[in-house]
């Protein structure tokens, strides 16, 4: 009996679809891809994200359930940004300094910006 190679489906998991893929060609890029997720100090609160399916959860320390953020664009000088859905007052936004997620703005829907940073996981 002879042995026939079965060519196997590239599996893609569902957080490689995410988040921003880096743009090699920039000099923005870094070696190694973070993601948007894990606690951010934001302005005078804390705020906690979890990637689920193709959103990420974000719940504040102060305020009452869970907002969701998508992915939306990169700016020209390398920003991801996340949007969160409108429900009728804007717009709320993650906008990152780098794809290493560490530190950017939130821009709240009412233009109100606030600085953000990542926490570390002991915290």
């Amino acid at each position: 009996m002879s042995n026939i190679h079965q060519p196997q489906a590239e599996l893609i998991s569902e957080a490689s679809t995410l988040s921003p893929k880096p743009d090699l060609n920039s000099s923005t890029a870094s070696a190694v891809l973070s993601e948007f997720e894990g606690r951010y100090q934001v302005g005078d609160t804390i705020c906690i994200v979890v990637p689920v399916k193709m959103a990420f959860e974000v719940k504040w320390l102060k305020g009452q359930g869970i907002m969701h953020f998508f992915y939306s664009q990169t700016t020209a000088d390398g920003k991801p940004i996340f949007i969160s859905r409108d429900l009728g007052h804007g717009r709320d936004q993650f906008i990152f300094d780098n794809n290493s997620y560490n530190s950017g703005q939130f821009i709240r829907a009412d233009g109100k910006a606030f600085t953000l940073k990542r926490l570390p996981a002991d915290r």
